[in-house]
């Protein structure tokens, strides 16, 4: 009869709190209305394909469209013929997609950024060049042109690529942060809570050179309006660098647990905290809190802070991490207290 091994001790808060050597700010979880990148898109033509283009009929009309404005004869005789079979015999062209991604800071006249391209037929886009593409946004303005050499980036995927520094921007890109005398910070996703927009409000309005102001209010878990002060309005980003570089001293406790289950990846709040309880899994019993007036010395090794009552998922994982028990293993321990009602935070598996 085979015993399985019995490993039996009583897991406790493992790490304690460490002050960093630099507090975080309000620009580490945040981001100033109207600082959001842009997407510019157009429609164009890649040629020197090697017979991988698409050969479809609205790429050929816009080839001979593009033909035609560079001064190519599309007429024969006294009858206007589109010459679209004398190009239909030479496949080395493709319509694609275009798109360009503007700075959060927006873009100046002039500036070179790198474009995206897909094409929606092509069966490689290997070789080719870019003509000439007019590049617009949300409204019918052009705000650059793209054109250049196509460089593939996964061998996988040959119908799609980018043109590095082939975007030229012909259109000034101002993205206007103030409105109406005021600012909105929007919290990050990640970071987006009742606690931390309250603490952001709080950070600011106690702010040495605002404190006598009060001039920011939490709108909602991810809003906060800012009111410019009269002395900022002629200096707006003087003022938004200001609030940006505020002081987070007091953050909200970080309960969030966050399982990828493809990498294998766990990543734990500090504070997760649990209740005692006693895990079964495989060869393996293990008791999680609860009294232990003697730990034994090879426990103590395991959980040198074992003194302490309250028990956390970090040194649960840790101790388990001693034991070489698997990832695998160790993701579905967790779900598991998790769903006991045993786990003090917010699971979130990806």
């Amino acid at each position: 009869m085979t015993l399985s091994r019995l490993i039996r001790f009583f897991i406790a808060a493992l790490l304690s709190t460490v002050a960093a050597a630099q507090a975080a700010t309000v620009g580490d979880v945040s981001h100033i209305k109207g600082q959001e990148g842009d997407t510019l898109t157009g429609f164009g033509l890649v040629v020197g394909l090697s017979g991988t283009g698409d050969g479809s009929t609205p790429t050929l009309r816009a080839y001979a469209k593009f033909l035609e404005q560079l001064g190519t004869p599309l007429t024969r005789g006294d009858k206007r013929q589109v010459l679209l079979d004398e190009i239909k015999s030479t496949p080395n062209v493709a319509m694609v997609f275009v798109t360009v991604e503007l700075p959060a800071a927006g873009a100046r006249e002039g500036d070179k950024l790198t474009c995206r391209v897909s094409a929606p037929s092509a069966k490689s886009l290997e070789g080719g060049e870019l003509l000439n593409t007019v590049l617009h946004g949300p409204n019918p303005n052009a705000y650059a042109m793209a054109s250049g050499r196509i460089q593939i980036d996964d061998p996988n995927s040959l119908a799609r690529g980018k043109v590095d520094a082939g975007v030229r921007v012909i259109r000034d890109v101002k993205n206007q942060f103030v409105f109406s005398g005021k600012m909105t910070l929007v919290l990050d996703s990640n970071h987006a809570s009742f606690a931390m927009a309250q603490e952001i409000e709080h950070a600011i309005n106690a702010d040495a050179e605002f404190v006598s102001r009060q001039i920011a209010r939490a709108i909602d878990p991810k809003n906060i309006d800012v009111t410019v002060p009269e002395a900022y309005l002629e200096a707006p980003v003087q003022f938004a660098n200001a609030i940006k570089s505020i002081a987070l001293t007091s953050l909200p406790r970080d309960n969030r647990v966050i399982i990828n289950k493809s990498t294998g990846v766990i990543v734990i709040g500090a504070n997760v905290e649990i209740m005692p309880v006693a895990i079964s899994h495989k060869n393996l019993t293990i008791e999680v809190g609860g009294d232990d007036p003697a730990p034994t010395n090879a426990f103590r090794e395991l959980n040198p802070q074992a003194e302490q009552s309250t028990p956390s998922l970090p040194a649960l994982v840790s101790s388990l991490n001693t034991l070489q028990v698997s990832t695998k293993d160790m993701i579905e321990i967790i779900k598991a207290i998790d769903r006991k009602g045993a786990l003090f935070g917010t699971l979130i598996i990806e």
